[in-house]
């Protein structure tokens, strides 16, 4: 028989384990996350007091950055996938602030909303990436 309660506590941990925050020279807070694009570059999650919600994430422009590599990023935001994108932010409650993306909460909101900034910032990634290819059936 499974003991619940020893569950719960042991995934109460993960995110203690997974998430710590750092000061940058410049005295930024950056956040570190287990979140990581496919070439293995950790997300860069930015946290600002902001009011009145208490707490800003923001990637700085990082996805849009990273996607203009291989993307025109104005085709990209533009008619389907665009609308994609769209949808994502809203369904995930960030917003744009210039080309960065943000995620307002409340302290005690923190961190839900930490995975749930990687998980949004995941998904738009996503959009723009070529369909992963399958193995040929013989």
């Amino acid at each position: 028989m499974t003991d619940i309660d020893a569950l719960q506590n042991l995934l109460r941990e993960c995110p203690r384990r997974g998430v710590r925050v750092e000061r940058r020279p410049d005295g930024a807070l950056m956040l570190r996350t287990p979140f990581r694009y496919p070439d293995g570059d950790e997300y860069p999650v930015r946290l600002a007091e902001a009011k009145p919600a208490g707490w800003r994430l923001s990637d700085r422009g990082h996805t849009l950055m990273r996607l203009s590599y291989e993307h025109d990023v104005d085709s990209l935001m533009d008619g389907a996938r665009g609308a994609l994108v769209e949808r994502i932010v809203a369904e995930s409650g960030l917003h744009w602030q210039g080309g960065a993306l943000c995620l307002d909460a409340a302290a005690e909101d923190l961190p839900t909303a930490v995975f749930r900034f990687g998980q949004a910032l995941a998904r738009v990634y996503d959009v723009a990436s070529p369909p992963r290819s399958s193995a040929a059936a013989p």
